[in-house]
Parts: C-alpha cells; sequence; structure tokens
C-alpha cells in the first residue's frame, strides 16, 4: 500500500469512527418521530406483555400482566435523556389485581410506602447513558443524592377462607437493589418505540421476610424481566415516544 493510499484510509478510518461515535451519543425523545419533545412533558412506560420477577436460592418465578410508570422529562438533551419517575405500578391477574406466584400464593407489589417512619420509593430518576444505548435508574430525585431501589411484597393466600371469605396475609418480605438498568431501542426512521428492555444482570436482594414458612415465594434473590414502551401521558391514546 503507497502512502497517498494509506493517508486515504486512515482519514476514511477516523471519519467513520467519528460518525458511529456522534450518531451513538446523540440521542432524544421525540413525539411524533423526529421532532423533538419538549422538557417537562408527562411520560408514562408500560409494559409490552407479561413481565416477571424470577427468584433465585430457590428458583421461583412471579408473573405480572401490567407494570406503569408515570413522570415528567426534565432534560432532553443531545447525549442524554432524563425522566424524573414519580408513580410506579404492578398489577396482575389474581384477586385485587395481585401478581400470580409458580408457588401457590399471590402478592401484590408495592413501590412507594414508609419504612420506619421514613417514605421510601419513588422518585427514580432513569437516565440514557451518553454514548451508548443503555439506561440506568437509581432511587432518588433526578439531581438529588441516588438512593438503591426498595419494593415490598406482600403475599396472600390464592383462596379465601371459607368462614370469612376473606384472603389471608401470609408474609411480607422487601427487595432492595442499588438501580434498575437496561438498553433501548432507537427509532432508524422506520417508526421504532421507544422500547427499554430491564437488563438481567445483578439482582434484587431480600431483606426483610416477615415468616421464614414462605421462603420459597420470598426467594433470597430475584430479577426482574421486562419489556416497556415510553408513551405521552396526557393523550387518552398514550401514544408512543421515540429515540432518535
Amino acid at each position: 500500500m503507497n502512502k497517498r493510499t494509506l493517508i486515504v484510509c486512515v482519514a476514511f478510518a477516523i471519519s467513520a469512527a467519528l460518525t458511529v461515535a456522534a450518531s451513538a451519543s446523540a440521542v432524544q425523545l421525540t413525539f411524533p418521530t423526529g421532532t423533538k419533545l419538549a422538557t417537562g412533558g408527562k411520560l408514562q412506560t408500560t409494559n409490552v406483555g407479561n413481565f416477571f420477577f424470577k427468584g433465585f436460592k430457590p428458583e421461583t418465578s412471579q408473573t405480572c400482566t401490567s407494570m406503569i410508570s408515570t413522570g415528567t422529562l426534565t432534560h432532553n438533551g443531545s447525549e442524554d435523556i432524563t425522566t424524573e419517575i414519580t408513580s410506579l405500578t404492578f398489577r396482575g391477574t389474581a384477586t385485587a389485581e395481585r401478581c400470580t406466584l409458580t408457588t401457590g400464593p399471590t402478592m401484590n407489589v408495592t413501590t412507594n410506602y414508609e419504612e420506619g417512619g421514613k417514605k421510601v420509593g419513588v422518585p427514580y430518576c432513569l437516565t440514557s447513558t451518553t454514548g451508548t444505548d443503555k439506561w440506568t435508574m437509581p432511587g432518588g430525585a433526578c439531581g438529588g443524592a441516588p438512593r438503591a431501589i426498595k419494593f415490598k411484597v406482600d403475599l396472600y393466600s390464592s383462596e379465601p377462607d371459607p368462614e370469612t371469605e376473606i384472603f389471608t396475609l401470609l408474609a411480607t418480605c422487601v427487595y432492595e437493589k442499588a438501580n434498575l438498568a437496561g438498553t433501548f431501542a432507537t427509532d432508524t426512521g422506520l417508526g421504532q418505540d421507544a422500547l427499554l428492555t430491564f437488563s438481567e444482570e445483578g439482582v434484587f436482594k431480600r431483606t426483610e421476610l416477615s415468616n421464614i414458612l414462605y421462603f420459597q415465594s420470598c426467594p433470597e434473590e430475584t430479577k426482574l424481566i421486562a419489556t416497556a414502551t415510553m408513551e405521552t401521558d396526557t393523550t387518552s391514546a398514550a401514544d408512543p415516544l421515540y429515540i432518535s
């Protein structure tokens, strides 16, 4: 290869690398596709299909059918997107919209409650990672000190007491993780919704269990396995948003 050809090849390689880096880092939330969404806009994320809490030690599976979060877009720059999540709910098909477990009981998941007189739960801060297709979501308000994400699980009997017709509270357990994380799908002009995939990396650790008899339904570790789409929270149609 002669010197001139080498220079051209090097220049082309540098140009290609810069183009890839620029396209990877330049992300913004749009609605409709291609039109930048103004900060202050109300957003929600809705699960796509069922999602699971996959437990370990011992192995279990908890199935929910609805995961909806709402929040406000606080930053929509050229390098990252930040949304402050103000509510997060989980629902299932069992009585009182509780989620179902392979071990028998049903479960109610609470993400916003008091612990020792102190409120835990939302807000969370959902932020894309500069230069990647990844996102993270620690607990705490955006711009504030990050904290762990915690949620409480109340286990109920799958059938009501025959005399009282009340579903019995069997046990309560609490899980904690430094943050949620995952990847997002970018629209390349084909109308790809802003899909968030929750990573299987890392686990929620159980920190409390009120009744050891139900250790199988409240395993020591669990992972959230889900996909959700980002939508507007200001229209009845919940129109999809795009990352481009």
